[in-house]
């Protein structure tokens, strides 16, 4: 599982949710601020380079879409 985080404006959120469940994501988390609100959300990725910059590219062009900024990515390593 890869987790994720998006800073946008508040009257942004609710396209934004759409359409990173669109793309696949779950979404965790949305914290309200007074102006902005973080949305937290994770899919289960593979974290090579190949594939982060698939994702991130993704997600950033969402958060863009929706006047947001992406925050980053982070996820757990499990060796085999």
């Amino acid at each position: 599982q890869v987790d994720h985080t998006v800073v946008v404006r508040k009257r942004h959120v609710s396209e934004l949710v759409v359409d990173l469940e669109h793309a696949g994501f779950a979404i965790d988390e949305v914290a309200r601020g007074l102006r902005k609100t973080t949305v937290a959300f994770h899919r289960t990725d593979c974290t090579d380079l190949e594939s982060a910059n698939r994702f991130v590219n993704q997600i950033c062009d969402i958060a863009e879409q929706h006047h947001g900024e992406y925050d980053g990515w982070g996820a757990f390593v499990v060796q085999g």
